[in-house]
């Protein structure tokens, strides 16, 4: 009588294996994804500035490579563009067809996607949080305005957005165009880019009807390593017992 033996191999995070194997690319955007099947979420993590990186994508890795219950997608742009393009390349519906894909593959929808990301990624996870109706953005020291990124000590910010042209939009204006709101995490601290950006979008967001958390720390410089685990993760534990605010009709 023969018998099956299940072995359950636990493998260390190893930056070439994961990327090797759970590397995804779509329509000029790429990623590493870590699947989930009937998932009850998924966290879209947009890159900061930073050539070939994909932010906080180590922290998700589990060992037996089965996630229970979450999918994640990690994508990067390494162009600096803010994840939109430019006229000559416009890049935000590439960027929402490969959500949703993945959102099918996961059997998630809107309403259980969650954007994450700092800085650059930040700003993106606003913008596709609002663009696709998803349920929350959690994001750190997001650039949110052109008048507020002018004022970072380095051009890099400044050169990116004018590149972009008309696919830049100031998120605080951007976030009227839409009657229903993401919830939005947001935290900061007070170096000027980041504390004028995000007073503004603060400013916008309260005189309308949206869930906001805001967290104000004493940074004096930019960071985009101030999102942790936990937070990201308290954060879309908080959001998923509250009711969604929806216009009343």
């Amino acid at each position: 009588m023969s018998s099956e033996i299940e072995i359950n191999v636990l493998r260390e995070w190893d930056r070439n294996y994961v990327r090797n194997k759970y590397k995804v690319a779509m329509l000029g955007v790429e990623g590493v994804y870590f699947p989930c099947i009937n998932a009850k979420r998924i966290m879209v993590f947009f890159s900061s500035m930073g050539k070939d990186r994909f932010d906080r994508y180590s922290w998700f890795w589990e060992k037996n490579e089965i996630w229970e219950d979450t999918a994640y997608l990690f994508i990067k742009d390494d162009s600096f563009h803010y994840f939109l393009g430019t006229d000559d390349k416009p890049m935000k519906d590439s960027v929402r067809k490969v959500i949703s894909h993945y959102q099918e593959l996961s059997s998630t929808t809107p309403e259980s996607t969650y954007m994450v990301g700092g800085s650059m990624g930040g700003y993106a996870a606003i913008y596709f949080a609002f663009y696709t109706q998803s349920r929350a953005a959690i994001v750190a020291n997001p650039q949110i305005t052109y008048k507020a990124a002018r004022m970072h000590q380095f051009q890099n910010w400044e050169r990116s957005i004018r590149e972009m042209g008309s696919q830049w939009y100031d998120l605080d204006d951007f976030s009227k165009k839409y009657e229903v709101k993401p919830a939005i995490y947001l935290e900061y601290g007070n170096y000027m880019a980041d504390k004028k950006g995000c007073e503004s979008l603060i400013q916008s967001l309260i005189e309308e009807e949206c869930l906001l958390i805001v967290r104000k720390e004493k940074w004096d410089g930019h960071t985009v390593n101030s999102l942790f685990r936990n937070t990201i993760e308290n954060a879309i534990s908080f959001f998923e017992r509250e009711p969604r605010n929806l216009p009343i009709k």
